[in-house]
C-alpha cells in the first residue's frame, strides 16, 4: 500500500511540475506556442511520466537500503545511529 502511495505522489509531483512550469519559461519562447493551455497539458503528461519512473527508482533505492540496513549487525547499527546524533547535535 505504501509504494502506491509513493508512486501516487510521484506522478502528481511530477504533473505539477510540469503545469506550473510553463510559468517559468522564458516569454519569448512562449510566444511560438499557439496553445498555452495544451502545451501545460502536454508538459504535465511528460511531467508524470517522468514522476512515474522516478517514483520506481525510489522504490528500488528504498528496497535496497531496507534491505541493507536488515542484515547489517545490530551494533554497528546502534554504532552509526549514536555517531550521527551526536554528529547532529553537536554541529
Amino acid at each position: 500500500m505504501t509504494d502506491i502511495l509513493v508512486i501516487i505522489l510521484f506522478i502528481l509531483s511530477g504533473g505539477a511540475s510540469g503545469w506550473l512550469g510553463v510559468d517559468l519559461l522564458p516569454v519569448d519562447n512562449l510566444k511560438q506556442v499557439s496553445n498555452i493551455e495544451g502545451f501545460r497539458i502536454v508538459l504535465s503528461i511528460i511531467g508524470s511520466f517522468v514522476g512515474l519512473a522516478a517514483g520506481f527508482v525510489f522504490l528500488q533505492l528504498r528496497k535496497t537500503f531496507l534491505d541493507q540496513i536488515r542484515t547489517m549487525p545490530t551494533d554497528l547499527l546502534i554504532s552509526r545511529a549514536v555517531g550521527l546524533i551526536l554528529r547532529i547535535t553537536c554541529s
